[in-house]
């Protein structure tokens, strides 16, 4: 594990907590977000055909706070399926509290089953709820931090030749943010947080 990684799971220890919670979630959610990269040509790049996205693709596991439990950078033609093994494995065996994985419909293979057979642990894949936008519960905490990962003009656009590069930005963003909200400097800070484990 790199320095950053320890220092981000050092502060999310913190953070829940400050929130009076357990350090250890007992809920996370996973998703991922293709981001478009800059002239830079390098390594681990594509087109997500989805989304009509050339570049690449951050994977991402929060808790029900909205705090990065792990991150992986890939190319952006890659499933969903396939990143979400490299990125939720270390989660499941660093947090032996999660009990619940909130999923949406890209992930419904057989990844369900591998997750509750080895780690004893529920895939929960969301499913559409009536017609338009309607946010799922508790599952839009990582959409929310999508849109706050966008804010910082780093970030917006993938500039680096690395997608190490990228996956360092990150996390240098997301302590930054946990560093405000335990100093107590929330003008970010606008929506109030889902109460669950």
């Amino acid at each position: 594990m790199g320095l950053w990684e320890q220092i981000n799971e050092h502060l999310v220890k913190l953070v829940r907590l400050a929130e009076g919670r357990d350090e250890q979630p007992s809920l996370t959610s996973i998703d991922s977000q293709s981001v478009r990269t800059s002239e830079n040509k390098g390594p681990d790049q594509g087109i997500d055909g989805h989304k009509c996205v050339k570049g690449r693709k951050r994977h991402i596991v929060v808790d029900i706070l909205g705090m990065v439990l792990n991150y992986f950078v890939s190319a952006a033609n890659m499933a969903d399926i396939q990143a979400a093994v490299a990125v939720l494995e270390p989660v499941l065996e660093a947090y032996v509290r999660l009990e619940n994985v909130l999923t949406d419909q890209a992930y419904k293979e057989v990844l369900g089953e591998i997750i509750e057979q080895v780690h004893h642990c529920i895939l929960e894949i969301t499913t559409k709820l009536g017609e338009g936008f309607v946010p799922a519960l508790y599952r839009w905490v990582v959409e929310r931090k999508f849109s706050w990962l966008d804010k910082a003009r780093r970030l917006c656009r993938d500039y680096e030749v690395l997608s190490e590069t990228h996956e360092g930005a990150v996390y240098v963003v997301v302590i930054r943010l946990m560093l405000r909200r335990l100093t107590d400097n929330r003008r970010w800070w606008t929506s109030k947080t889902p109460q669950a484990a």
